[in-house]
């Protein structure tokens, strides 16, 4: 299948993601055990071959498989990749990723499938580089791992231009909590209890359904240009409390001393950002103590802005009129007692934290939901809907969505960037 594609004035928007990487455990896939697959819910998935057997059994999330056909589509369209990154086992990943991606691409109902050649030089692909499992990631204490997105690039991707896709936030490593387009999990006993509709709660309804979530989201995101990728979804997901997002896209953070207020100049802070890679500079004014930082928080306009003084008690600042240096953000983690982001900087001498607080509100958007369904049906070879019991209801569609769209027919429906794509009219119609 050979998808001729014209340049396109949105690939050279920096809200366009060049690589997705996506976790695969209660994200696409959830594993359960041989008592589980006797259980009623797991007919639907049994009739619409959503089982997959790697080492134990799979479910496969209601909307993935027309997910990886979406995102197959916008590899071809914005000349993006993905990836997998999951901290199960190779030899597991190995055997489930190719099944999901075979039973994607390679479904011959699907007007849009490869060929048996096509289907084996993508496989081998993404085998030899970008499958990244538990030796990929960094361990953490309590069995825990993290995912350092960097380990997934390829030679002149940008860091900035990269997104995760996974359902904790704790999976994200250092410095890359802006990268992170973070899901409510499903699991087994969610979409068993979701099935009927009587025991559950609108987030376990919201939740099985992240798929359509995500893919909203990823359209709402697309559909933005005037902000890099990791800032619109920081700005999506996150509200801060205190200093806005100065903090967030460096790993480091240049340290400047100034014995007067007045003798600081736009031009030489500009200067000393300019010679760290335009990081931001955090600033102590000898004269009255006073700390402030210089830089974008918009990540387009210059600013100051006054800071808690008590950073130069935890903070070595270099001496007044001396060269600035560097200071290194050692770590960003996620406490899951206080639902709280929390940066902290650290020296020899101690640290200060600065919080972020997630937006779980953003979950409860049925819209992105909505738009998601009506996105992924274009890719969809049977019926595709909500799961759950009365769940068009729920998500407030008073009637099914269109079926069976086959991907990619009359598209400016569907996706809010679609006009800045431009398809020559034999490749989709």
């Amino acid at each position: 299948m050979a998808f001729e594609r014209r340049a396109s004035p949105s690939e050279t928007k920096q809200s366009i993601p060049k690589r997705i990487a996506l976790d695969i455990d209660d994200t696409l896939m959830s594993p359960v055990s041989e008592k589980d697959l006797k259980k009623d819910y797991i007919s639907q998935f049994l009739e619409k071959n959503l089982i997959i057997t790697a080492i134990e059994p799979h479910i496969v999330h209601p909307g993935a498989i027309e997910f990886v056909r979406y995102l197959y589509y916008l590899c071809r369209t914005f000349n993006l990749t993905f990836c997998f990154f999951s901290h199960a086992t190779v030899d597991v990943n190995l055997l489930r990723v190719p099944e999901l991606l075979k039973r994607a691409l390679c479904n011959k109902e699907y007007k849009y499938a490869l060929n048996e050649e096509e289907y084996k030089l993508f496989e081998k692909e993404m085998k030899e580089k970008n499958i990244f499992s538990r030796d990929d990631c960094t361990p953490l204490s309590g069995g825990r791992y993290y995912k350092d997105l960097k380990k997934t690039l390829r030679p002149g991707d940008d860091l900035r231009s990269t997104i995760l896709i996974d359902d904790q936030r704790s999976s994200l490593s250092n410095g890359q909590k802006a990268n992170g387009l973070i899901i409510p999990y499903a699991d087994e006993s969610l979409f068993n209890s979701t099935f009927s509709g009587k025991w559950c709660s609108d987030d376990d309804f919201l939740a099985v359904n992240h798929i359509f979530y995500v893919t909203g989201l990823l359209d709402k995101v697309f559909s933005l240009h005037s902000k890099s990728i990791t800032e619109l979804l920081f700005e999506l997901q996150y509200k801060e409390d205190g200093i806005n997002h100065f903090w967030l896209y460096h790993q480091d953070i240049a340290l400047v001393t100034f014995e007067k207020q007045r003798s600081l100049e736009i031009s030489k802070l500009k200067m000393i950002s300019d010679q760290h890679d335009n990081i931001p500079v955090l600033i102590k004014i000898k004269e009255k103590q006073e700390v402030i930082i210089f830089g974008k928080p918009n990540g387009v306009d210059w600013a100051l802005t006054p800071l808690n003084p008590n950073l130069i008690k935890t903070i070595r600042f270099p001496e007044a009129s001396s060269e600035s240096n560097l200071f290194k953000k050692s770590r960003i983690f996620y406490e899951d007692d206080i639902d709280t982001l929390q940066k902290e900087i650290e020296d020899k001498k101690g640290h200060v934290s600065l919080k972020y607080e997630p937006i779980y509100d953003l979950y409860d958007d049925k819209s992105l939901y909505v738009n998601g369904l009506k996105i992924l049906q274009q890719f969809a070879t049977n019926d595709l809907n909500f799961y759950g019991q009365n769940a068009n209801n729920f998500f407030g569609l008073k009637k099914a969505p269109i079926q069976n769209g086959y991907g990619l027919k009359n598209m400016s429906g569907y996706f809010s960037f679609w006009p800045q794509v431009s398809w020559n009219s034999h490749d989709l119609i």
